[in-house]
């Protein structure tokens, strides 16, 4: 596997994120939601590849550039992809935000702050 930053890094550093600031925790419930969508969005990257991902970009998160690099990867991402592609990535994120049978503020917030910098719909509002 080439340990380059690449677009799956961008996406499992969003996918991480999102999963992580609701409570503070990247339990295995949300670590395994954040693998099988890494998965069915790159299905050539195999398994074990996808953990060391997930894992190598939640360090990157903690870390003192992890909000820069979480921007950078929103916006990279942004425009790279079709509309489309952003669509499904705000609703893998809602999906992913789901995974432990709670939607945090904090998940909904920046499921919505992606949607709307990426000018697509975002999940439905509780509010």
């Amino acid at each position: 596997m080439n340990e380059n930053w690449s677009t799956t890094h961008d996406l499992a550093l969003m996918f991480v994120s999102c999963a992580y600031r609701g409570d503070g925790v990247l339990d295995d419930v949300e670590r395994q939601a954040v693998r099988t969508m890494l998965l069915l969005r790159f299905p050539d990257l195999e398994r074990a590849d996808a953990d060391r991902i997930v894992d190598h970009v939640f360090l990157i998160y903690l870390s003192d550039s992890g909000a820069a690099m979480l921007s950078a990867a929103v916006h990279t991402l942004g425009t790279e992809l079709s509309k489309t592609e952003r669509t499904e990535i705000v609703k893998d994120l809602s999906g992913i935000a789901s995974s432990d049978g709670l939607v945090f503020p904090a998940e909904a917030d920046f499921i919505a702050r992606v949607a709307r910098q990426w000018q697509v719909s975002g999940p439905p509002s509780d509010t």
